[in-house]
């Protein structure tokens, strides 16, 4: 499997800046500089999935087409990270996202614990979320509260 090895037509691999660097090989850039995290979309059965695969993860067949991932989800379940690894502040909201693509994602969001709830609508952003050890910003994702939900 190659996991994401593919880019959609106009999007790259490489981030933008040299002083950038992706946290995985999930992250893909279009040629206007917009981020995006890409999945796949199967040709047989047009389901999506996420992380882009060589065969679609519910029918077996080949070559699913890459699609990028952005945009609006909701909550399908949540933690809140109390202990970490050095490096990451606590307590965090870990939950898992029902994206309106079709794919199921588990990431950080970016809110306080008592603001999450099952149901709970997010915006997923790939942006810069820390800095590697020489100082290059690291382009992750991460969820943060939908400006529908906060009103």
């Amino acid at each position: 499997m190659n996991h994401g090895l593919r880019a959609p037509e106009g999007w790259s691999r490489s981030p933008r800046d040299t002083n950038e660097v992706f946290v995985s090989d999930v992250v893909g850039v279009d040629q206007q500089g917009n981020y995006a995290l890409i999945g796949g979309r199967c040709t047989h059965c047009s389901r999506a999935s996420f992380p882009l695969r060589d065969r679609c993860p519910h029918c077996q067949s080949p070559e699913p087409i890459p699609l990028p991932l952005e945009g609006d989800g909701a909550v399908y379940s949540f933690t809140v990270i109390r202990q970490a690894a050095p490096g990451f502040s606590v307590p965090y909201v870990l939950a898992s996202v029902d994206l309106k693509a079709g794919v199921r994602i588990i990431g950080q969001v970016e809110a306080a614990p008592g603001e999450v709830t099952i149901g709970t609508a997010v915006q997923l952003e790939v942006e810069p979320i820390g800095e590697d050890s020489t100082g290059r910003s690291v382009i992750g994702f991460r969820f943060h509260l939908s400006e529908e939900d906060q009103a």
